[in-house]
Formats: structure tokens, sequence, C-alpha cells
């Protein structure tokens, strides 16, 4: 016998209703061909009043009982050949189901019978036996696992979606989880959703049959489908940004084919609330929480959330004292307004300027590491010759408190700053606690820096020895030269004076062995006065910038957002730019060296011995006189 002898579900009551009355009435007559085991399974079935010979014959065996279905279920018959499984009989590559394959031969029992293989709850299970994958996703889905622990009154299955006698799958015309017909589908259960999906800017692209449109399958899955709540939902707020939503807006190939905004997604991902979303942190802001669930509108509809108007009411659930100003000229990164075409510009021009200056110094050093490399020998010799001399004071206890100071205020800076960045996180905190932490600290580290700032300024201008170490270091503007010079070391682009130009060029040509003799330094050398000078402006910038990026909700209340996105680029880049010019220059003149090697101890003992001062400020020493330590020096933040 063909086909799959088993239990099942008939569903057509009329037809049996017909059979009763054209067939002889009372048990089914056991044929002499069949076995006992079939018999007690036509007792048990709805077909136990039909007798045997409805569907073989009164004297043949039967070839396939599923061919004579028929008979009796007319419309079910044409209804499976329409749908995906009948055509798949007579085409496929492999015989598709048939009527047995679902209901089962002599054990055919109705879907309401908890032993039928057709009741609902085993509806996985029955289509898993061809469909293997899609029911093991189904079962683990927000679905199956209702349909399976009873939690829901009516919970969805394989037919509810699909189909029951003309299932089918989305490329079958007609079916009921084609491209445009899914929504109405799902509709079924969530009718709250489908009302607002058909009014949002993605239902009304479905409805005109805009193939690249999202509609419920795109962005909650297939049979897949998890709550919002789980994480591994592609609806989740960890996924939305950077998978959901980023498919379609983020091709390259869709935003310019329906004219969409480009780079949305990259800008959001580099934004604050990408950057926290992306470390796991749930509290902050995604792609839902601005434009909606399923009813998502275009920002120029007045009942978008994002419309200009309703920004401060949107923004403002999470940022209170938003107003009806916040964030105006355009959230999102794109080169559709000035204002963020000159973010664009900025941050490309800061990219390259770093890249220039890093390996400008780079080169630098390693020139100057090779002379030094060939001179440690007669420098050695002469530190040993010169031990017993006296120590020259280089820098004051106050000013050596003042460097380290800074250095653990830039290193906080740096660390915290860049975590975010990064995404660095601190073992046994939650996403929700690393951010506040990282926030609290880094702010608390500003405050430490600008203070410190601030009481350096005073030290400079309100003590002998400051001014004279201001006079020293910091740049003299006594023409355009002095000018241009000024505000090229403000983008580390070379030292902030002339003279110290020609030191520059006399130092070049010395490592190059150009020139017999190194230049006479003086109090200070030209990549000091470039390190105190690149300290003091980017200060400045940090300070300014953070301070916009700290006090966000009164600064957007005030200013367009494509501001904030500038100070926020100046502030990464500017950090960036500092942290390796301090990696880059200034470890190597204090640390890696030969001629200090491991370290220069200036700014822990205070002084240098004359050997020291002869090789790198021979021209300070030869300017003291008496004593050494009745000497004002300047000083070396960093």
């Amino acid at each position: 016998m063909h086909g799959r002898w088993r239990g099942g579900a008939g569903r057509s009551g009329w037809a049996l209703i017909a059979l009763a009355v054209l067939l002889p009435a009372g048990p089914a007559a056991a044929q002499p061909w069949m076995r006992s085991d079939q018999a007690q399974q036509l007792a048990g079935s709805v077909h136990r009043e039909l007798g045997c010979g409805a569907c073989h014959g009164e004297h043949a065996p039967p070839s396939d009982a599923g061919e004579r279905c028929a008979w009796c279920h007319r419309e079910t018959e044409a209804a499976f050949a329409w749908g995906g499984h009948g055509p798949a009989r007579l085409v496929g590559a492999r015989p598709g189901p048939s009527c047995v394959s679902c209901h089962g031969s002599h054990d055919v029992r109705a879907a309401r019978d908890p032993g039928s293989l057709t009741t609902p709850a085993r509806a996985p299970l029955l289509c898993g036996e061809c469909h293997a994958r899609e029911s093991t996703r189904f079962i683990d889905s927000v679905h199956g696992r209702a349909l399976v622990l009873g939690t829901a009154r009516k919970a969805p299955t394989c037919v509810s979606c699909h189909g029951r006698h003309k299932a089918s799958g989305p490329t079958t015309p007609g079916s009921k989880v084609t491209f445009t017909a899914v929504a109405g589908t799902c509709g079924t259960c969530h009718v709250q959703a489908l009302a607002q999906f058909e009014r949002s800017v993605h239902g009304s692209a479905v409805a005109r049959g805009v193939l690249h449109a999202p509609t419920c399958t795109t962005c909650h899955g297939r049979h897949e489908i998890q709550a919002v709540g789980v994480g591994r939902s592609p609806t989740s707020r960890l996924r939305l940004a950077g998978d959901t939503c980023a498919r379609c807006h983020a091709s390259v190939k869709i935003t310019a084919t329906h004219e969409l905004p480009p780079g949305v997604v990259p800008d959001f991902q580099a934004s604050y609330h990408g950057l926290a979303g992306a470390r796991g942190d749930q509290r902050v802001a995604n792609c839902a929480s601005c434009h909606g669930f399923h009813d998502i509108r275009p920002s120029t509809d007045p009942l978008s959330p994002v419309f200009a108007s309703n920004l401060g009411r949107t923004c403002g659930e999470c940022h209170p004292g938003a107003q009806e100003r916040f964030a105006r000229g355009g959230i999102h990164h794109t080169t559709t307004t000035w204002g963020h075409w000159l973010v664009h510009v900025v941050g490309n021009v800061y990219a390259g300027m770093i890249g220039m200056v890093i390996s400008l110094v780079a080169v630098h050093n390693a020139l100057d590491f090779q002379r030094r490399w060939r001179d440690r020998r007669r420098f050695e010799l002469a530190v040993t010759q010169e031990s017993d001399r006296p120590q020259y004071l280089r820098f004051t206890l106050n000013e050596r408190i003042q460097h380290w100071v800074l250095a653990a205020s830039f290193t906080t800076l740096a660390l915290t700053g860049f975590a975010l960045r990064w995404g660095w996180m601190l073992p046994g905190l939650s996403p929700e606690q690393q951010e506040p932490l990282r926030a609290t600290v880094h702010r608390a580290a500003a405050v430490v820096f600008v203070g410190l700032a601030f009481y350096h300024v005073g030290y400079l201008a309100l003590t002998r020895r400051g001014r004279e170490q201001a006079r020293a270091i910091l740049p003299r503007i006594r023409s355009m030269t002095g000018l241009a010079c000024c505000i090229g070391a403000c983008m580390r682009m070379g030292p902030p004076r002339p003279d110290d130009w020609r030191e520059l060029v006399a130092t070049v040509k010395y490592n190059l062995g150009l020139s017999a003799e190194r230049p006479r330094y003086g109090r200070y050398t030209y990549w000091e006065r470039l390190e105190y000078w690149g300290v003091v402006w980017g200060g400045f910038v940090m300070a300014t910038t953070g301070l916009a990026l700290w006090l966000t909700v009164p600064y957007l209340n005030r200013f367009p957002y494509w501001s904030l996105e500038l100070w926020r680029i100046v502030h990464l880049y500017e950090a960036s730019l500092a942290v390796l010019f301090i990696v880059v220059s200034h470890i190597y003149f204090v640390a890696v060296n030969p001629a200090v090697f491991p370290l220069n101890r200036a700014m822990t003992r205070g002084t240098l011995t004359a050997a020291e001062m002869e090789r790198e400020h021979p021209q300070e020493l030869e300017g003291l006189g008496g004593p050494a330590e009745r000497r004002p020096t300047p000083p070396m933040l960093l």
C-alpha cells in the first residue's frame, strides 16, 4: 500500500453525511486482506461508518488511498491542487504530500480530537516531517513557545499563516504570505499593529508594490519571530540600528533607488546613542525610539515624532528640559545641509592632518634616535666624569606636581573617552552600569584638568618664576611669520616660534650627518615648546567642545544639531591627535631615546647633572651664574 499509514483528522463533515446516506450503515466489515491493526484503526476513525469499500472498492486492495479522497472531498481536493503541495506531487523532484501524508489512512480523526495529528499543537511536528528547518525555528519562536506551553488563547500555527489544504509559500500567487498579503495575515491577530503599519511610509510603499519596502517578516523574521525584548530578535534594541533597519537604510542601492538620505546608519552608529547601544546599554535611544515602530512616517509629516515641531517632545522623553527648538537643523549627519557638509569636511581635514603630523614626527624621531644611538657612548662617558658635579634645578616641586596631576587627568580622560568610542568595558558591571560610571569618571577628570589649567595660568601670571617661564616657552607673535608659526603649532605642524624652525632645520641636518655639531639648545628645545603649546591649545579646544557635549540639552535648545556634531568630531579627533602625539613624541623624548633611557629624571627628582645640561640645554648652562638652585627655570607640563 502506498502512502503513510498513520492517524490523522478530516474536516469535511458534509461529505461524511453524504457517504453515510449512500453506503450501508453499521461498522465496517473486515476484508480478507485487511490486517487486524488496520481494522482497529478504522473502527476508531471518523470513517468507521463508511466501510472499506468506500475507498478501496468491494474486493480490491488499495493502490493509493489518497487518490480516492476526492470522491467525497471535492472542494478540498480543488484547494489542494492549487496550493503549494498539489503541484509538487506532479513536478517535484520527489513525491509531494498527499491526503494520507497529513491525515493518515485508516485512523483519520477530527481536528478537535486530541489524538489527531492535525490538532493545532501538533501542526509544527507534522509539517516538520518535510519542513524540518522551518519547524525547528517556529518551535523556538514566540509563537511556537506560546503554542507548546498553551500561554496564548489562540496561538498561531503553520496553517494560520500558510493555509490548510491550499498551503503555499511566499512565491505562490494568492498565498497568504506573499509580499503584499503578509501584513494582512499577521493583522488577523495583531489588529492594532496592522492599522498603524498601513498608515506608515512602509505600509503605503508595500501597497504600491515597492519590492524594497519592508513588511512584517522583513523586520520580525518569518518562522523564528522573537519577542521584542529578546536580545536575538531583529527588533531588539541591540539589533535595530546595526542590523534590522540597516539592511535597507545602509544599502547604497536602496537609498539611491528610492532617494533616501544617505549615511544615516553609520552616522547613528558613530553617535553617542549608537556607541552606547553597541556596548549593550538598552537605556539609550535607537531607531524606533525616535521614528516609532509600525507607524513610521516621513519627517515632513506633522504626525511624525521627528517632525521639526515634535522633536522637543520626542527627545524630551529621555532629555528632560528639551524645548521646541531642540535639535533643529537635521539629526543625522548627511551632506544635505551646509552645516553637515562642514562637519564632513572638518572630519576629513582632521583625519588627514593627524596622519600627516604623526608620520612626520615619527620620521623626525627615527632620525634623532639613530644619531643619539651613535652618540650614546660619548654621552655615557661624560655622565660618568660629571657624576660628582652639582645638580642643576630644572623643575620645582610645584611644577612637578602640576605635571603629574596633568598626566593623571589626561590619561583618565583618554581612557574613559575612548572607552565609549571603542567599546571598552570593565568586568563585572552591566552595560547599564558601565556608561554612568564612565561618564562620571570622565567628567570628574575634566574638572580636574580645567581646574589645573586655571591654576597654571595664575601661576604663570602671578609669580615671578611663572612669568619667566612664560617668556621662555610661549610663542612670540611679533610679525606675520610669528603668527603663522603659532597657528601652525596649534595643529602640531611645527614649533611655535620662527627661531625654533631654524633650530629644527639644524637638528635635522645634524641627524642626517650634514652638520658636525648638534644645535645648542636653550631653556626649551623646539619640541618642548611644540608639546607645551599643543597642550595649551588642545586643552582649550577639548574643554570648550567637551562643555557643549556635557550640557547637551541647553546647548541644543539654542543651536542646531549639526553644530554639536561638529564639536563632537573636533573633540574626538583632537583627543586622538593629542594621544598619538604624546605617544610618538613626548614618550620618545622623555623615555625612549638613548640619551635618557629608561626615563628622564627631571620630572621625578627635579634636577639635571652638568653633563645632562650640557647635552640637552647647553645654552642655558652657559647663562647660569652662581648656585644653580637660585636660578629660575621654566616648567614643562608634558
